[in-house]
């Protein structure tokens, strides 16, 4: 009478386990994949949400970033149910990076998507970026957010706000809020920093500086640190690069400072999604873009009054 099993047996065994495994490894992860996108589509209907919530009561949407440098989601923190926190934050009297160290490890967790591990791992960290528009190098911003610097560059009132009744493309079709992945630091990491051309260029060669960030060789400082500047680490940080993105690029492309200038620069929207990133319009609804959308398309979804004939129509 045989007892156990052979060594085919058991080899047997263990090829059907590791089968199993790797049929059933990627549908698990794609089902905590789902579950993840959908808590992300959530908190971008609670900002979108709030942002109409702010324009409601102050008649314009809040500055892309204020006179000391808070971003937008700082204007939102009554609408997210933080108005203390918002006090205790303004009682201070001071820029954000004045702020008691404190106050840079609160976390919101309505600020981040659960797909970016980094950002999960960064108390103050943000993946959701407000649009400023494209082009900014050499027309401004047109998006629903303005760039305060870029904004005082260009003699505009600093911090200046934009109201819903300036949304002349269709507020289905304007897009408010997307996504960036948060900086780790790490070369390797292309989608989560501010790279820096080799070149600082004049404001109106906008393709020139685009193609030179496309086609910079990115460099490490000696401490190993990404040569340029992070991204998303501090949710009370306003301005492009930081709560502020652009359309200069598609989704899941490359970001770049024009040279050390943080002011004119192309910082795109980028996400752990597979594929693509998510969208909230003005109007309030969300939408997954992919990365392959058609340039002037993701484009034209930036601008809130182009009168762009190739509109997106999500």
């Amino acid at each position: 009478m045989r007892s156990g099993l052979s060594l085919v047996e058991v080899i047997v065994v263990i090829a059907i386990l590791a089968i199993l495994a790797a049929v059933l490894l990627p549908a698990v992860q794609a089902a905590r994949e789902s579950g993840r996108r959908m808590r992300c589509t959530s908190n971008l209907r609670q900002l979108a949400l709030a942002v109409h919530q702010y324009e409601a009561q102050h008649g314009a949407c809040p500055p892309g970033a204020s006179a000391n440098g808070y971003s937008y989601l700082t204007a939102l923190l009554p609408h997210l149910e933080q108005a203390p926190l918002l006090s205790s934050i303004l009682a201070q009297d001071t820029d954000p990076i004045g702020l008691p160290v404190e106050f840079g490890e609160i976390r919101i967790n309505a600020f981040k998507c659960p797909s970016d591990g980094v950002s999960m791992a960064r108390p103050a960290a943000t993946n959701y970026s407000g649009t400023i528009g494209y082009q900014t190098l050499g027309r401004g911003c047109e998006g629903m957010f303005i760039n305060f610097s870029l904004g005082w560059t260009h003699g505009a009132i600093r911090g200046r706000c934009i109201r819903f009744s300036e949304v002349t493309d269709g507020t289905t079709q304007t897009a408010l809020v997307s996504e960036i992945l948060v900086s780790d630091f790490e070369r390797g990491a292309r989608f989560r920093t501010n790279w820096s051309t080799a070149e600082t260029f004049d404001p109106d060669a906008y393709d020139a500086f685009l193609q030179a960030c496309l086609d910079q060789q990115y460099a490490t400082s000696s401490s190993g640190a990404a040569w340029g500047s992070p991204r998303g680490l501090l949710w009370l940080q306003g301005g492009g690069g930081k709560t502020l993105y652009t359309h200069d690029f598609t989704p899941n492309n490359l970001s770049c400072m024009n040279g050390s200038d943080l002011v004119y620069g192309a910082y795109t929207a980028t996400s752990n999604h597979p594929g693509g990133v998510m969208v909230a319009f003005v109007d309030g609804h969300t939408s997954f873009v992919s990365s392959t959308i058609d340039r002037s398309a993701w484009r034209s979804m930036s601008t809130r009054a182009g009168q762009e004939a190739g509109a997106f129509l999500p």
